[in-house]
């Protein structure tokens, strides 16, 4: 039996609390406020259903709430993720109505602070499919699809955030960063998108920076980048420990953490663009989420991932020059798979150095299929300051171009068409008063030949005339049509 979920909600009563009082230890910041869709339902017949976006869901809102995020989670839970979260409590499931009234509800939440002058951030994630019509982005909703125009209208403007960070692991992501330009072509917005119905500054962290897929992996039992972006927002990005964690941090991680694969199929294609007023470049430096202070486990063995008791996996940590502090649910027990060895975390332990931790058997064997081979070197790449460096460095990222729609296509090709028609039909006609002009003095019998040519020439230019009436004629009606269906597809939710 199938569930709903939409949760202010955690696995425990810490998480609980937290949900209750989601700014209670960031009051000095910005309210942060999140809204997580997972959808594992296709949006056509001949699309693959989803296993682990609403795990991917469940997962993101309860690091968030942890935080200190006040965060609305849509999502519909199948009879495995059930099981593991049947504390959640239900609200509704991923379509176009429950959007809307999520947005309420955060809009609710962050009114007082609009009204007392607190900058509110917006954190929006969404796990599921991605695809592209008309040049523009669309993540499926049930019963309906969000575009990326609807992303900006519907969901960022009503909240007025003074900046938003959305993360999106669904195949053809980073069509939900561009506009559809003139002719069908995509133009890139710029990277804070300023316009007019959008006064906002919004950064972009999208699993692909082309019409590349997105990959789920039964050993992580969620999407990759999905649990990659986790792992970093937890603490394994932190490289200068303090506790905020930056787009160079988790850029320079999601690039690290998949250096190991090999095969271009499956590795992540990222594209990272921070938030910027107006046109200029992002800054690298802004911070995607900032943790309150708390408790924090101190991975000191190289590379290592923590599990809790049902087997979900929180994170993953790359080997390290220098310790690495993550961010855990500290009020349930945890193990720790650390420098080769299995070790425990009980819950509320006071020991939270990953070295120091008792050791436990190992109870899961490795997999060896060539699927999970290919995802087994995650994180196996050392990071750390240098690589932050290194991706601070880099330059600015390539901006993928789109095909033209079919419609603009053929609408170009009929006007080019009518041009050359046109063109050659005047050249018949100019050819055919030159013969005329030339043989006026001639005698009897070349005027009959001229005639003969001049009459051949008007007929290629008749035939070339109504050829180029027919085509501009067609050009304008695609040009209408591909326009009419343009902006329905705006219009549509």
């Amino acid at each position: 039996m199938r569930r709903l979920l939409v949760a202010v909600c955690g696995a425990g009563a810490t998480l609980a609390a937290l949900a209750a009082s989601p700014a209670a230890a960031t009051e000095e910041g910005p309210l942060r406020v999140a809204l997580v869709i997972g959808n594992n339902q296709a949006p056509t017949a001949d699309v693959e259903a989803l296993r682990y976006a609403d795990d991917d869901a469940l997962a993101t809102a309860e690091l968030l709430i942890e935080a200190g995020v006040h965060t609305v989670v849509l999502t519909r839970m199948d009879d495995e993720t059930w099981r593991l979260h049947q504390q959640a409590a239900p609200f509704d499931a991923p379509t176009p109505a429950a959007l809307t009234r999520a947005v309420l509800e955060l809009g609710r939440a962050v009114a007082p602070a609009t009204a007392a002058g607190r900058g509110v951030e917006l954190l929006f994630f969404y796990s599921g499919h991605g695809d592209v019509e008309r040049g523009e982005g669309r993540l499926a909703l049930e019963g309906g699809r969000l575009t990326r125009r609807a992303l900006h209208e519907q969901v960022i403007a009503p909240l007025a955030p003074t900046a938003s960070h959305v993360i999106i692991d669904a195949c053809r992501s980073s069509f939900m960063a561009y506009a559809r330009g003139p002719g069908g072509r995509r133009a890139a917005a710029p990277a804070g998108f300023s316009r007019p119905e959008v006064a906002t500054r919004v950064g972009y962290v999208l699993s692909t920076s082309s019409e590349r897929d997105s990959h789920e992996w039964q050993g992580f039992q969620a999407g990759v980048f999905s649990h990659e972006v986790r792992s970093a927002l937890r603490g394994a990005a932190d490289a200068d420990l303090d506790a905020h964690i930056s787009y160079a941090e988790l850029g320079a991680f999601l690039a690290t953490a998949n250096a190991g694969i090999a095969n271009e199929r499956f590795r992540p294609d990222v594209l990272l663009l921070p938030p910027a007023k107006g046109p200029e470049v992002g800054a690298l430096d802004e911070v995607v989420l900032a943790w309150p202070p708390g408790s924090s486990l101190l991975v000191d063995e190289g590379r290592s991932h923590v599990e809790d008791e049902q087997g979900r996996r929180l994170l993953d940590v790359p080997p390290a020059a220098t310790p690495l502090l993550v961010r855990l649910p500290l009020a349930q027990r945890l193990f720790v798979s650390s420098g080769g060895h299995e070790r425990v975390l009980e819950a509320g332990a006071s020991t939270l150095r990953a070295s120091e931790l008792p050791e436990a058997p190992r109870t899961v064997a490795a997999r060896g299929a060539a699927h999970d081979a290919a995802f087994r070197v995650l994180f196996s790449a050392p990071f750390g300051a240098e690589e932050v460096a290194r991706y601070r460095a880099r330059p600015a990222p390539a901006l993928p171009e789109a095909s033209m729609p079919p419609l603009a296509v053929a609408a170009w090709s009929a006007l080019g068409v009518a041009s050359a028609c046109a063109l050659g039909a005047a050249v018949a006609e100019g050819v055919g008063w030159g013969v005329y002009a030339s043989a006026a003095d001639a005698p009897q019998i070349e005027r009959a030949e001229a005639n003969e040519t001049i009459g051949g020439l008007n007929l290629a230019a008749a035939i070339g005339a109504g050829v180029a009436v027919v085509g501009g004629a067609s050009a304008v009606a695609l040009f209408v049509v591909d326009g009419v269906a343009a902006g329905a597809a705006e219009e549509a939710p």
